[in-house]
């Protein structure tokens, strides 16, 4: 019984220090930048329209470019 009550608290101890160490690893982002792109008379393919569509938008980061001006670091 006592070595059950030792693994316990040794087992404890581990998953908080564990738990610790992995929240002070934590990345720290850029808070992103949002807008609104307006999209006027907008057509679907079945022929409705709408006069305004608004689509908001999230963006991380800055695009980065390669020598050619291919935008590398993008994701849709």
């Amino acid at each position: 019984m006592r070595r059950r009550r030792r693994f316990a608290w040794r087992m404890g101890a581990s998953l908080v220090a564990l738990l610790l160490a992995a929240g002070g690893a934590a990345a720290h982002y850029p808070p992103p930048a949002e807008g609104d792109f307006l999209i006027r008379d907008f057509r679907f393919a079945s022929g409705e329209s709408l006069p305004e569509l608004r689509i908001h938008y999230r963006t991380f980061g800055a695009p980065r470019a390669d020598a050619r001006g291919v935008v590398r670091n993008a994701v849709l």
